[in-house]
């Protein structure tokens, strides 16, 4: 994921560096995990043709969303239904202040580039 995301990126981070990014996203200045445990999504078509229609996301952070529209490209293999696309949201959007230390010099920039990937299949029934 590192090499996709750019040239910045084509360094691997100490196991510090891992706890630390780790520390400071899931504590109560970003995400707030103790109290908010969970990321919600919800996806629904709102327009386009029907193998690379147009969802609207509904992401919830906190107590905060935000809706984003985003093409996907639908699959359909081995009885499953498949749709992949990217979006972008901004971390104030969703209520987060971007991280930063040092005065700024040190900071996580304000979009997240989230790739998103639904898989559907039918239910099995037992009995």
């Amino acid at each position: 994921m590192r090499a996709a995301a750019g040239p910045d990126f084509d360094t691997r981070p100490s196991a510090a560096d891992i706890a630390g990014t780790r520390a400071n996203l899931l504590g109560p200045r970003v995400l707030g995990v103790d109290h908010y445990p969970f990321v919600t999504a919800r996806a629904r078509v709102e327009s386009g043709p029907p193998q690379r229609p147009r969802l609207s996301f509904v992401v919830t952070v906190k107590v905060s969303s935000s809706r984003q529209m985003a093409p996907v490209e639908l699959q359909i293999a081995d009885g499953r239904l498949m749709a992949s696309g990217d979006l972008t949201i901004n971390q104030t959007d969703l209520g987060i202040t971007p991280f930063s230390v040092l005065g700024g010099a040190l900071r996580v920039e304000g979009p997240l580039r989230l790739h998103v990937r639904l898989v559907a299949r039918p239910a099995s029934h037992t009995r």
